[in-house]
This record gives C-alpha cells, sequence and structure tokens, in this order.
C-alpha cells in the first residue's frame, strides 16, 4: 500500500502510468487504490486519474 501511495502526488496519475511505474498487476493496483479512497487519502478523478487528497 505505501508503494501506491507514495507513487501518487498532487499532479493526477493515470491508471495506467501507475501500473507501468509500479510494475504490479492492475488488479493489486485497483485493489489498493480502492483502498486508499475509502481511507481518504486518494481521490479518483474522471478518466481513471487519482490523486492525494
Amino acid at each position: 500500500m505505501a508503494q501506491v501511495l507514495t507513487a501518487i502526488t498532487d499532479e493526477p496519475i493515470t491508471l495506467d502510468r501507475l501500473v507501468q511505474d509500479l510494475s504490479q498487476p492492475i488488479g493489486e493496483v485497483l485493489a489498493t487504490l480502492v483502498q486508499l479512497e475509502l481511507m481518504g487519502l486518494v481521490t479518483q478523478l474522471p478518466g481513471m486519474r487519482y490523486q492525494r487528497g
């Protein structure tokens, strides 16, 4: 989870870019993103983009 959170900044990043940068399966990245969203640490934006917040 920490690795995904570290890869997300205040600047929006696409899901594809996250998966590429992290070299993790998309399912794992998505599961982690959902957890981070529920914790209020990450926000999903239109176009499957994510940012801190």
